[in-house]
């Protein structure tokens, strides 16, 4: 049996990050992930690079973004300075 992949890149403790769900071993947020990535554009590659994060963690932020979009765009919008 395969070990679901999102549960061995992304962890949701509410002593790290305040709950929000981030990088396993990182506090590196899934929000961060797709702010970078869908509205500054950075190339995977690029957020890779500069983070020191491996594709599969990078692609399964974004798959868990993609599968709980409602829930983390709704946090992004919470952490907005107006």
């Amino acid at each position: 049996m395969l070990a679901p992949v999102l549960d061995r890149h992304i962890a949701i403790d509410l002593k790290v990050c305040h709950g929000r769900p981030h990088i396993e071993g990182t506090r590196i947020r899934v929000q961060d992930i797709v702010i970078w990535h869908e509205r500054l554009g950075m190339s995977v590659d690029e957020i890779s690079a500069d983070y020191a994060l491996s594709l599969a963690q990078i692609y399964a932020a974004l798959s868990y973004y993609f599968d709980h979009k409602a829930v983390v765009d709704q946090a992004i919008e919470a952490d907005q300075v107006y």
